[in-house]
């Protein structure tokens, strides 16, 4: 196969990863389930979780879990999941990097370019924000 490039919705609530194979757009997944949550999570054991398994954990842990990232990139905020302190893009590249893989076991080779999507009103910060997020997940 060519060089594989997929378009990513980083949503506020769910992401998705698609592709355009054979003249159609093919909507990736991981199981059952085309969406991930757009949840990131450190369990009690200090394990990183992304999508449904972070999300599982939001109501016992919600100081170990965070959702709707998307409205805090471009901001210098810091978040903390337990003792451990991430930026929104460090947040946005897990969930980016867990699409890339979604689709990487698909098509059976690494991904390493995407478009990602942004809304229209994002800022300058914002979209860069973005950008450093898929840089940092090897996008």
């Amino acid at each position: 196969m060519s060089e594989l490039i997929v378009g990513i919705d980083l949503g506020t609530t769910n992401s998705e990863v698609a592709a355009f194979v054979h003249g159609k757009i093919q909507v990736l997944g991981s199981g059952k389930t085309n969406m991930l949550p757009s949840v990131v999570g450190l369990s009690p054991s200090g394990e990183l979780l992304v999508g449904e398994p972070a999300r599982n954990q939001l109501a016992l842990y919600p100081d170990r879990t965070i959702r709707s990232i998307k409205r805090k990139m471009g901001t210098g905020e810091k978040i903390a999941l337990g003792d451990r302190e991430f930026s929104p893009p460090e947040i946005s590249a897990l969930i980016l990097r867990e699409l890339a893989v979604w689709a990487g076991r698909t098509f059976e080779q690494a991904v390493e370019k995407a478009v990602i999507t942004v809304p229209a009103y994002f800022s300058d910060a914002q979209r860069q924000a973005t950008r450093e997020a898929a840089a940092l997940a090897g996008l």
